[in-house]
């Protein structure tokens, strides 16, 4: 891993805290949370390892890719989410780099490795699928998100959001509803207000308990990475907001709310959000997904379908915010036989819900 190629040299860090790697990641237009080592350290609590291929070019540091890893039943499986992050003009360097990565996974003896590449980093698609990597089905990876660019007038970004959301808003606040800034102290609050949010969706809490929301917020708050709010009502919290703050992004991450519709507490909860963040100068507000399909039809300036018109995504929607089709997951499988069968499953719908389905199940 020591050997330079091109004037670059690879080493590989199972370091929990790498303060050098974080600051890289946030001054660099592709690094993102979850690439960083204090992400590696919350999914540590969860029985993930870490490795850290990291990139110097010319003796300063030129990217990298952290890897997560851990043992199923079906052997050792990575995870390399929004990396490879790399310095710009990085694509000379890049089929070495995979190269290197791959090195770093077979020495690991993983049998396979998921792979997302940064959100503005989609030139890496074409490079990875000529290195062999496959479509990643196994996981419903998310693949588009919505996006609050904040490089504009407050008028404006006020003014581009639904003027039902707005009204809902202020209903709110004239009804004596405040936000509150909430502490580690909140965090079994906020974990109640979405695991009920969860059950309504029919969906899995993610983190799926309080000992892990807790080692997240003690690994990105201390240097201002995390914030968490309330929409309360006579000193009862309605719903509940947990943003991380990246480089000039603010992630809102979890959200959580009783149901009950009284006077509306996630309009007023989100409107002070981005007020938040365009009064602290960050450059955008991520809303984490989005259904694909809704993307499209944004970008294509198609109307939204009936589907359309009743999916959560919509609230996101309403606040103005605009799609980001993201760079699709793709999965190396080494056993050439897996990697064959892989391969054929993933030509048949039906095949790849049920083995899919057999994934969530073991895995």
């Amino acid at each position: 891993m020591g050997s330079p190629s091109n004037n670059l040299a690879f080493t590989v860090s199972h370091d929990l805290h790498d303060e050098q790697w974080d600051q890289f990641l946030e001054a660099s237009p592709f690094g993102q949370f979850q690439q960083s080592s204090l992400w590696a350290r919350v999914k540590a609590s969860e029985s993930w390892e870490c490795a850290r291929l990291l990139v110097e070019r010319d003796g300063s540091l030129a990217g990298g890719a952290q890897l997560l890893f851990r043992s199923s039943r079906f052997g050792k499986i990575g995870y390399i989410s929004k990396g490879p992050a790399l310095a710009r003009e990085s694509e000379t360097f890049f089929p070495s780099v995979l190269e290197a990565l791959h090195e770093l996974c077979r020495s690991l003896r993983l049998q396979a490795w998921i792979l997302q590449p940064p959100d503005e980093a989609a030139w890496q698609t074409p490079l990875l699928s000529h290195a062999g990597y496959l479509p990643a089905y196994l996981q419903q990876i998310i693949n588009a998100t919505l996006v609050l660019d904040l490089a504009q007038s407050w008028d404006s970004l006020y003014g581009n959001m639904r003027r039902t959301t707005r009204q809902r808003a202020h209903q709110a606040a004239r009804h004596g509803m405040r936000i509150r800034v909430g502490n580690e102290s909140d965090l079994g609050l906020f974990f109640d207000l979405m695991l009920k949010t969860c059950q309504r969706q029919g969906t899995e809490p993610n983190p799926g308990s309080i000992p892990t929301l807790r080692e997240l917020w003690r690994a990105f708050e201390p240097g201002g990475r995390a914030r968490l709010t309330f929409a309360e009502l006579e000193g009862t919290s309605l719903a509940g907001l947990l943003c991380l703050i990246f480089g000039r992004r603010v992630t809102l991450w979890k959200k959580g709310w009783d149901a009950t519709g009284r006077h509306h507490p996630n309009e007023l909860l989100h409107l002070e959000t981005i007020k938040w963040a365009w009064d602290s100068g960050y450059q955008c507000c991520d809303f984490v997904a989005l259904d694909r399909s809704m993307g499209e039809a944004m970008l294509a300036g198609r109307p939204f379908t009936q589907e359309h018109k009743t999916s959560r995504h919509l609230f996101n929607v309403n606040l103005g915010s605009r799609p980001k089709l993201l760079p699709p997951a793709v999965i190396y499988v080494v056993n050439p036989f897996a990697r064959a069968l892989y391969r054929g499953i993933g030509r048949f719908p039906t095949l790849k819900k049920l083995l899919r389905k057999t994934v969530k199940a073991f895995g």
